[in-house]
């Protein structure tokens, strides 16, 4: 797996990169010719208990307000497992797949099973 402890990243070569912080499956880096695509705060804490301040959110299940629950949702305050490491395909785009489910810490705002998934591509080109 490429990346560290904390952050997944995705590698298609030629400066053509993608981070996913573990921390939210946020998307903190997305990089094309080595020059950064996404804002992030330089106010964002790194703790793994705080929403990181830019880039690119999961949401879920809620967007915004949520009476006494967290804002935008639970989603991105969680640690999500690596389903799948960064692989790539014979066209050279590189994936990999994040999940995020159930626990008795989400069931207390959200009491419902669920798997969540994630699968982020970086290709060469957007669509």
């Amino acid at each position: 797996m490429s990346g560290d402890a904390k952050n997944l990243i995705l590698d298609r070569g030629n400066g053509t990169t993608c981070t996913v912080n573990l921390h939210g499956a946020t998307i903190t880096s997305w990089k094309v010719s080595e020059v950064e695509q996404l804002f992030v705060s330089k106010k964002a804490i790194f703790d793994d208990k705080t929403p990181i301040l830019g880039g690119v959110p999961i949401v879920f299940p809620h967007f915004a307000d949520w009476e006494e629950k967290p804002f935008h949702g639970f989603a991105r305050v969680c640690r999500w497992l690596v389903e799948k490491p960064p692989k790539k395909s014979e066209n050279g785009d590189v994936s990999a797949v994040l999940k995020l489910m159930d626990t008795a810490w989400t069931r207390q705002f959200w009491d419902y099973t669920f798997t969540l998934t994630l699968e982020v591509v970086l290709g060469e080109t957007t669509s």
